[in-house]
């Protein structure tokens, strides 16, 4: 579970970082910058903490040519959660990765999507979808030669896709298509969309699977549909919308509405929305959506919000994150931005962050049971959970 998916080049020496950062119950500030290079010719200084209020500059270089000044550490980021001891891990070429942090082998380029199911990881690229088993290193097909599949136009990230036991549901250019994961049979689903333009502008931007019913958001035309998981007619359950993410549970349809500055629901066969959660702001930034048999989580201006269905009008405040997608996985609640991190789904716990200078590699992510899964710039990278 990002932006939409580029095809990027990778060219040259890449430099990237990628932290395993566990976060202590109170606010700290960044570490003090690198000296400056020693003699004789001098050299640049270290880079200063990565989080807390202020960094300290490097000194300059004794000897030769003086160093320049190491950066400062960024503004603080406190978790205000349990305390854990930080663990970092950086690398600064991808063929001279750690040893925990793995890359998978294959092509993937126009990724679109990842999503995780059990100890498997779907790849879901620009024309076929592939599988990396448990501790495998390999992605292997599941489908290819797939036609017409498309990215999200979400800025929330990720692009549609979607598993249940027996299938793979994404988003085309007019619609939803599935993949038999046995046998790796495609089948169309709906294809009563008009497509916008040869990128599917019109194509659906998110997708949620209950029962034998697939739900599917048009952020461009504010609408959201439901259909047949078999395939048939498509019902339009809701207009005038501006979906930020979606879920369907228990018999109702979730929305984060950007437009309202809300998260609003509705009845699986249509009806009008009511509002779950916030009282609408025009300031927030409501993006991101889980749901769970007993709560509903989503992401409001960098902080995870939620609140009980039993008391859907107290609004909880679980901590910070990124603004991006927001997965539940047994007990943890994880998101991503331009990083990955989770916390306990009450909130509590150590709340770890995989993160880095690393953007184009963390275009979209995967959590199975044993890994997190980051990938973009052609590139599939994955980390142990912890």
């Amino acid at each position: 579970m990002t932006t939409g998916s580029r095809a990027l080049t990778l060219a040259g020496t890449v430099a990237a970082a990628l932290f395993l950062a566990a976060c202590s119950g109170s606010d700290s500030g960044g570490g003090a910058g690198g000296g400056g290079g020693t003699a004789p010719s001098g050299g640049s200084g270290a880079m200063g903490g990565a989080s807390g209020t202020s960094g300290t500059s490097g000194t300059a270089g004794v000897g030769g040519a003086s160093g320049s000044s190491g950066m400062g550490g960024g503004a603080g980021q406190g978790f205000r959660v349990a305390t854990c001891a930080p663990t970092e891990v950086s690398f600064t070429e991808l063929d001279r990765l750690p040893a925990n942090v793995v890359t998978i082998a294959g092509s993937f380029a126009y990724l679109r999507a990842l999503e995780g199911k059990g100890d498997a990881l779907y790849v879901l690229l620009d024309d076929s979808l592939l599988r990396v088993d448990g501790d495998s290193t390999v992605a292997t097909a599941v489908a290819t030669a797939i036609e017409g599949i498309v990215g999200t136009n979400s800025p929330a990230g990720d692009g549609p896709l979607r598993l249940t036991d027996t299938h793979a549901y994404f988003a085309t250019e007019k619609g939803i298509s599935r993949v038999e994961l046995a046998s790796g049979t495609v089948e169309v689903v709906y294809d009563g969309l008009m497509s916008g333009n040869v990128s599917g502008v019109n194509a659906p931007d998110f997708i949620a699977v209950d029962g034998d019913v697939v739900y599917f958001a048009v952020r461009e035309l504010g609408q959201i549909y439901s259909v047949p998981a078999a395939g048939g007619a498509a019902q339009l359950l809701a207009d005038g919308l501006t979906p930020e993410g979606l879920a369907a549970r228990g018999g109702y349809v979730y929305i984060t509405d950007y437009g309202a500055e809300s998260v609003v629901r509705f009845p699986t066969s249509g009806g009008t929305p009511e509002r779950v959660g916030p009282t609408p702001d025009p300031f927030a930034t409501v993006v991101g959506l889980a749901v769970t048999d007993s709560a509903v989580y989503w992401l409001d201006d960098d902080t995870i919000q939620s609140v009980a269905l039993a008391a859907p009008s107290t609004v909880t405040a679980l901590g910070p994150a990124q603004d991006g997608n927001l997965t539940v996985v047994g007990d943890r609640l994880y998101w991503q931005g331009d990083a990955v991190g989770y916390t306990a789904l009450d909130g509590s716990g150590c709340t770890t962050v995989v993160f880095g200078d690393f953007p184009d590699y963390a275009e979209e992510y995967g959590i199975t049971t044993s890994y997190v899964f980051v990938g973009g710039s052609e590139v599939l990278l994955r980390v142990p959970k912890n």
